[in-house]
């Protein structure tokens, strides 16, 4: 199966890795509007075929799948000529800015017959399914409430921030970068959401931008969530906590591990019981992913995610998150962005 990489940062190189790791894929070509960057990708990964237009390599190299790893303004477009060019499309998160143009590229899927799929990655770390699988058996009970807490990645590239303009032209401006994130996780463990407030807040980063402190309380079928971005808190965490009737699950999102809280640690014994409890099942866990990691066994989001849409392009069954699932993500991103003009009326004016 021929597939064609549109876009060269840094995410395209994590596509690739794992594509080459799936048999029967050849990657047809790569395409960026930066030649350099291009090219650099393909010289990586020694594939011969660069291009700086899309319609280019489309025409030239014919592939059956193309994944959209661009800017989130340009994905609609993008995965539009890709479909109707008879391409089966992956796109980056957010799938569109808007739930208009979601809904143009699930229209261009149905009327092409291909399959659209949305890289939604972290559904598909190893900590999250287990603790999906755990919701799913109903060990936890009924799940209460969903906390997330996202702090912006800066040590990789820290100039990023203050370079890239796009990030900033997005309808969330910088929280836009990670919140489809914490919104998707939500939404796996609490289906149906209602954004009931969100506010946001400079609280003094460096960064061009008006706010750096976004706080969002949804209204799920069960119980509530709360989604935090943070850019200037220290350490950088990652997290997602599911409170459940029975038992909690914190899962760290850095790590790709989970404890699970299943006491409630009253009396000074069973205090005890509890940071015993906690502490075994972090050390054994933090041993097996060292293993599997020497080992090249430690799977991520994207590889798992990845491999599960061409089983679905080869078996031809759904994708394991369809436009669908994609666009109620970016109504909900919408939603957020309008009640944050309501309560942070500065939020995003620069």
């Amino acid at each position: 199966m021929r597939v064609g990489i549109i876009g060269c940062g840094t995410v395209s190189e994590i596509h690739i890795s794992h594509l080459r790791r799936i048999d029967g894929i050849e990657i047809a070509g790569v395409c960026d509007p930066d030649r350099d960057r291009a090219q650099r990708v393909a010289d990586r990964f020694q594939i011969r075929h660069v291009y700086q237009s899309a319609s280019n390599m489309l025409a030239d190299r014919r592939p059956k799948v193309v994944h959209i790893l661009t800017p989130p303004r340009s994905h609609k477009a993008l995965s539009v000529q890709a479909m109707e060019a008879g391409c089966h499309v992956l796109v980056e998160k957010p799938m569109a800015v808007s739930v208009e143009e979601a809904d143009a590229m699930i229209a261009a899927s149905r009327s092409s017959k291909v399959t659209l799929g949305v890289c939604h990655n972290n559904l598909f770390e190893p900590a999250v399914m287990e603790a999906a699988e755990l919701v799913a058996s109903g060990a936890i009970g009924n799940v209460i409430t969903v906390e997330t807490f996202w702090r912006l990645w800066r040590a990789g590239s820290p100039d990023r921030f203050h370079t890239t303009e796009w990030i900033y032209e997005l309808p969330g401006g910088i929280f836009h970068e990670v919140a489809p994130h914490s919104v998707y996780l939500h939404r796996q463990f609490l289906n149906t959401l209602q954004v009931v407030s969100a506010f946001s807040k400079k609280t003094g980063s460096d960064l061009p931008s008006p706010s750096d402190e976004l706080r969002v309380l949804f209204e799920g079928e069960s119980g509530l969530g709360s989604l935090s971005v943070s850019i200037s808190a220290k350490p950088y965490l990652r997290f997602l906590k599911i409170y459940g009737t029975e038992m909690t699950i914190h899962v760290d999102l850095n790590n790709n591990t989970s404890v699970n809280l299943r006491r409630d640690g009253i009396e000074k014994f069973s205090k005890a019981l509890v940071n015993v409890d906690q502490i075994v099942q972090l050390f054994s866990k933090t041993i097996g992913n060292t293993v599997k990691t020497l080992l090249g066994r430690r799977r991520v989001g994207h590889e798992v995610l990845i491999g599960k849409f061409y089983k679905s392009l080869f078996e031809g069954t759904k994708p394991p998150v369809t436009g669908e699932d994609g666009r109620e993500v970016v109504g909900l991103l919408e939603r957020i962005w309008s009640e944050l003009d309501r309560t942070s009326p500065m939020w995003r004016q620069r």
